[in-house]
């Protein structure tokens, strides 16, 4: 059997023989004529600066730049979400699709073998095989595998950008629950304040120093402040189970415990950098860069089908027991000539869709810049409007306390003053909690405008490649 096969093997080979030098001349005259388009990444005019500058000391750059809100709660949730988010899986799956669409992308081989048989009793039958190959003289092929490395390197780009973007709403998650479980203290702060003015206001009518008026204003209070307990607790819940859902847990069944924090504060500024490091650290700018030149390679398949093709198919046959064989190989050249008219409409497509795919880029850094500018001003207005919260949350629990003292010594202070002191007090502190919340939302939107990535080896984006943060 072994004889038998390097036969066929000779003799296959014999029967190219004869054409090869018909081949060579067909393959180098529509090599010829073959396009060849070299692709020059896309540029813009940025500023050397952001018009900005937080006023904030301590600025710090790091990769995993939540670190900064000094929870540990918060740093385990991010690498729990990281590792098991299904969101970031499901990018991982459309990156290996890629990853096989590429290779295949390359594949000008195509065949087949067979083997049958024509009974059982006589042992009598036919095997075959056969070998097609499409060659590549006007880069048509070259062209293709261009364009599908190009959108391989898209679909990896999306799929740090989907890492970016889950970061920031699972952080911004994070940053709802803290709210609500201040908010709820608050709200129970509020209440035991509005059961003393309560309290006053009842000794106060038994002694003939209240009216009714005072009585019902102040149970009132408390009935309103008991009120609002139940929505923010359920809030609470509902955060949670959208902090679980999005670290890929079953919300309800999870066993992740969240202890009580503190409202989470970045305790340093982010190290903004010029705007031309977006071009680097974007994902979805470099996912729009690979996307022009992926487009731009498919201006030369398009221009490519305008040219002959030549393939080869070749095949081997015989007959099982006889030992008789044959072999045959065929050579064709496929010009479109009719079809003129259409490729070139083809090509002018492809054109436009390139010209597209240049304007979305640069929409893309334009969009990029805005988001970080704009994210510095509601940054440092953050900044601004926290300070002046916190003062006034001081200076209306120095008002509570004096109307208090006040309150348990029989001084001037009336019921209608109490409990104005008190709801002042928690407005102040409802607004506090506001504030805060808004200032941790706003330094996760710039970090997230930013593109920091999530990792020390995560990669960064250059216009013709991806460069490993790791390898640099």
């Amino acid at each position: 059997m072994r004889d038998y096969r390097g036969r066929v093997r000779r003799n296959f080979a014999l029967a190219l023989c004869p054409r090869r030098a018909v081949l060579a001349f067909a393959v180098a005259a529509v090599s010829a004529c073959a396009p060849a388009t070299p692709y020059v990444a896309p540029s813009i005019e940025l500023s050397d600066r952001y018009s900005v500058v937080l006023p904030v000391r301590g600025a710090e750059s790091h990769a995993t730049w939540w670190t900064a809100f000094r929870d540990p709660s918060l740093d385990r949730l991010v690498e729990i979400g990281l590792d098991d988010g299904l969101t970031i899986e499901s990018a991982r799956q459309r990156l290996r699709a890629a990853e096989a669409q590429s290779r295949r992308a390359g594949l000008s081989v195509s065949g087949d073998a067979a083997l049958s048989r024509s009974t059982i009793d006589s042992g009598e039958g036919s095997q075959s095989a056969s070998l097609g190959l499409a060659l590549d003289p006007a880069g048509r092929l070259a062209a293709r595998i261009r364009s599908a490395e190009a959108r391989l390197g898209a679909t990896a780009a999306d799929l740090e950008d989907v890492r970016r973007l889950f970061v920031a709403q699972l952080v911004d998650a994070y940053i709802d629950l803290r709210y609500f479980e201040r908010l709820l203290r608050v709200q129970r702060r509020d209440l035991q304040l509005a059961r003393f003015a309560q309290s006053v206001a009842e000794d106060r009518f038994d002694n003939g120093a209240a009216t009714r008026l005072d009585v019902l204003a102040a149970r009132a209070d408390v009935s309103d402040a008991a009120s609002r307990l139940p929505q923010t607790e359920a809030a609470i819940m509902g955060q949670r189970f959208r902090v679980t859902t999005l670290a890929g847990r079953v919300a309800g069944q999870s066993t992740l415990r969240f202890r009580d924090r503190p409202q989470p504060i970045p305790q340093n500024a982010a190290a903004t950098g010029v705007p031309a490091d977006l071009l680097r650290l974007r994902p979805d700018i470099a996912r729009a860069e690979r996307l022009y030149a992926a487009a731009v390679s498919d201006i030369d398949s398009a221009r490519a089908a305008r040219y002959p093709r030549l393939s080869l198919d070749g095949l081997i046959s015989t007959t099982l027991g006889s030992g008789t064989s044959s072999e045959s190989l065929a050579a064709s050249l496929t010009i479109p000539v009719f079809s003129q008219p259409a490729l070139a409409a083809d090509v002018d497509i492809a054109k436009a869709r390139a010209d597209e795919a240049l304007i979305v880029w640069r929409q893309s850094v334009l969009e990029a810049v805005e988001e970080v500018e704009r994210h510095l001003i509601d940054l440092r207005a953050s900044h601004q409007a926290i300070a002046a919260a916190r003062q006034t949350v001081s200076l209306q629990n120095d008002r509570v306390d004096l109307v208090q003292e006040l309150a348990d010594s029989g001084g001037a202070a009336t019921v209608s003053e109490i409990i104005d002191a008190n709801q002042d007090l928690i407005q102040s502190q409802v607004n506090l909690a506001g504030i805060s919340r808004g200032l941790a939302k706003d330094y996760v939107a710039l970090w997230t405008a930013l593109a920091r990535p999530a990792s020390d080896h995560a990669p960064e984006f250059a216009p013709d490649r991806l460069v490993s943060r790791g390898d640099k």
